[in-house]
């Protein structure tokens, strides 16, 4: 009796934790599409990347004022999918709910941010570093689902 009693714990904690993770999941998505602040940060990464011209001047060394406050939009979208990557290695969330609600754009988006990442693990302004790690995680998790390579 004892070893069905555990069998049965055991089995209710997984699922709990199961559906925790779905939750958790779902509450990620649902912040994302709804809330202003992502879907500002959308916007203009979405301006990045279908506008060529808006690409050269985010991704230029001297930028005005409200490109740069453009191009800090775009990195903070970006750095939303370091955050999902993540969850996601770490079984916060839910990969393969993720994947399957998100996983185009998630890659589409990889794709289109190469110059952008490439351009935030180098110092610039005279800083004296810059994180060569940056977006590490979005990028090995979108190369798992087909994304491509930093050129």
């Amino acid at each position: 009796m004892v070893g069905c009693g555990i069998l049965v714990a055991c089995a209710t904690i997984f699922w709990n934790r199961r559906i925790a993770r779905l939750k958790a999941t779902l509450d990620l998505i649902e912040g994302s599409e709804s809330k202003e602040f992502y879907q500002e940060r959308y916007a203009a990464f979405r301006e990045y990347r279908k506008d060529a011209n808006n690409r050269r001047a985010i991704l230029a060394e001297e930028r005005d004022f409200e490109t740069q406050q453009k191009r800090d939009m775009c990195l903070d979208f970006l750095n939303h999918y370091e955050l999902v990557s993540i969850a996601c290695e770490r079984g916060i969330i839910d990969r393969k709910f993720y994947r399957e609600w998100m996983g185009e754009v998630f890659v589409r988006d990889w794709n289109a941010a190469h110059e952008l990442i490439r351009s935030a693990r180098v110092p610039e302004n005279g800083e004296d570093k810059a994180s060569k790690e940056a977006f590490s995680e979005f990028e090995k998790l979108a190369k798992s689902w087909g994304g491509k390579s930093l050129p």
